[in-house]
C-alpha cells in the first residue's frame, strides 16, 4: 500500500537506532538534518548519544562532506568513544554519497573506529536494519575467546518491545533458578562495547526474535558458539527455552515445573483479540492465547512489511481498518496503531511494541508478557484485573 494515513512502518535505519542506542561507547553520527535526532532522543536508548551535521542545499547539491569531516574529528577528539557509526540520512542517500569510501580515507587520520552506515530507511523495512545491524555490531567488536561455563547471553533484545525490560528479567531469573546459570550480555539492550568483545565467552546463544538468527548461525560458525531460538512465551516457548538449553549444557533443569492457571471463563475465552506485533511476537502471543487459553477469535498482524510465517501477516492499512471497523476487538495487543484508532469500540489494552503513549509520560506495568509468570499477568490483563496499559497523563501541549 502506497500511502499511509495512520503509522508508517519505520525504515531500516530505525531498525539500527533500536540497536545501536542502547550501546555504551558507541557514538553515533547522521550525515542529514536534525529530524532523526530530535525523534531518537524521545523515543530510543541513551548510551549511544545521537549528533547530526545537519545539512543545506549545497550539500544536497554537491555532496559536500567538509561539515562532515569536521564533525567526525570533533567526536575523534572528544575520546568519548570506542567507536563511531557515520551514517547517512535518507536525503543524503539519494544523491549517492559513498559512505564507505569517505570512512576508509578518514580512518587515517582519526584515532577512534569508523563505521559506515549506508541504511537509508528508503522502502526498507525497521525490522530488515535490526538484522543487519545485530549482526554487524557483533561481527565489528566479538573476539576470539574461550566459552566459559554457567553464562549465556541473549541475542535480540531490541528497544521497540515496550515491555522488554520485564521480560528480561523474568527469562534471567527461569535460567538462574533452573540451571544455576547467569546472563553475562542482552543483546543489544543496555551493553557495552566492553560486553559485546567477550560475547564468545558465552556457553550459549538464546535467540529471542528471528532478526537475532543470522547473528547466532555467525557466532556458531565463528567460535563455535551454540544457540537455542525461543520466543519464551507461555508454556510452549518456556519449553523450548528450558528443554533447548538442557540440551546444550548438559544438565536437566533442576525445576521445571508448570504452573496450573485457572481456566477462562466461556464469556472470556470468547472476546475477539486483534494482536499486532513484531514478526516474532504477533504470532507468539497468537499461539499462547489460542494454546493456554482456548480463545478462538483472534486476529493477528505484524507490523511489519514482512510476514510472521505462515500465519500471520504483514502490515496493511486497509486490512487493520477493516479488522477495527468490522471485527469490532474487544482486546488489544499492539501499540498506538490500535490504540489510538479513529472512532473504536472500548477495549482492553495490552501494549506490545512501540510506539505506545507519550515517551517518558505514559506509566509501565511491571509485569511481563514472557514466561510463566507473563502468562499469569497476562491472564490476569484478559480478564480486566490487570490494568496493562494505565491512563495516559494529560499533555499540557495539546
Amino acid at each position: 500500500m502506497p500511502l499511509f494515513r495512520y503509522y508508517p512502518i519505520p525504515g531500516d535505519r530505525m531498525g539500527f537506532l533500536w540497536c545501536a542506542t542502547q550501546i555504551k561507547g558507541l557514538g553515533i553520527l547522521e550525515f542529514g538534518p536534525m529530524g532523526t535526532t530530535n525523534f531518537a532522543t524521545r523515543h530510543m536508548g541513551e548510551a549511544a548519544p545521537i549528533y547530526s551535521t545537519h545539512i543545506n542545499n549545497h550539500i544536497l547539491t554537491f555532496g559536500d562532506p567538509k561539515n562532515l569531516r569536521s564533525a567526525v574529528k570533533e567526536l575523534d577528539a572528544s575520546g568519548k568513544f570506542q567507536a563511531i557509526v557515520v551514517a547517512l540520512s535518507s536525503s543524503t542517500s539519494i544523491i549517492g554519497f559513498d559512505m564507505e569510501s569517505f570512512c576508509m580515507e578518514l580512518q587515517e587520520e582519526v584515532s577512534t573506529k569508523l563505521i559506515p552506515l549506508s541504511y537509508s530507511s528508503l522502502g526498507i523495512d525497521y525490522t530488515v536494519g535490526m538484522e543487519k545491524s545485530i549482526k554487524m555490531l557483533l561481527q565489528q567488536f566479538a573476539k576470539p575467546l574461550s566459552p566459559q561455563k554457567g553464562c549465556y547471553n541473549i541475542l535480540g533484545c531490541c528497544d521497540d518491545e515496550y515491555l522488554l525490560e520485564n521480560d528480561l528479567t523474568a527469562i534471567k531469573a527461569a535460567l538462574a533458578r533452573a540451571f544455576q546459570i547467569n546472563c553475562r550480555m542482552t543483546f543489544p539492550y543496555k551493553t557495552s562495547i566492553k560486553q559485546i568483545e567477550g560475547a564468545a565467552e558465552a556457553e550459549f546463544n538464546l535467540v529471542l526474535r528471528p532478526e537475532a538468527l543470522p547473528a547466532a548461525k555467525w557466532m556458531e560458525q565463528q567460535f563455535g558458539t551454540p544457540y537455542l531460538l525461543a520466543d519464551c512465551y507461555g508454556n510452549l516457548g518456556m519449553e523450548a527455552l528450558l528443554s533447548g538449553a538442557a540440551s546444550i549444557i548438559g544438565r536437566t533443569p533442576q525445576e521445571f515445573c508448570t504452573p496450573s492457571l485457572e481456566p477462562l471463563s466461556l464469556e472470556y475465552r470468547n472476546q475477539r483479540v486483534l494482536i499486532l506485533g513484531s514478526r516474532g511476537s504477533a504470532a507468539a502471543l497468537a499461539r499462547t492465547l489460542h494454546k493456554e487459553f482456548g480463545m478462538e477469535n483472534i486476529q493477528a498482524m505484524c507490523f511489519s512489511r514482512e510476514a510472521g510465517g505462515e500465519t500471520v501477516p504483514a502490515y496493511d492499512e486497509r486490512i487493520l481498518e477493516r479488522l477495527m471497523n468490522e471485527f469490532q476487538p474487544q482486546v488489544l495487543l499492539g501499540n498506538s496503531a490500535v490504540f489510538d484508532f479513529p472512532g473504536r469500540a472500548p477495549a482492553i489494552e495490552i501494549p506490545v511494541i512501540k510506539p505506545v503513549g507519550i515517551v517518558g509520560r505514559t506509566p509501565k506495568i511491571s509485569q511481563p508478557l514472557r514466561t510463566w509468570e507473563g502468562l499469569a499477568a497476562l491472564r490476569k490483563m484478559l480478564t480486566g484485573e490487570l490494568n496493562a496499559n494505565p491512563p495516559t497523563p494529560m499533555n499540557p501541549f495539546r
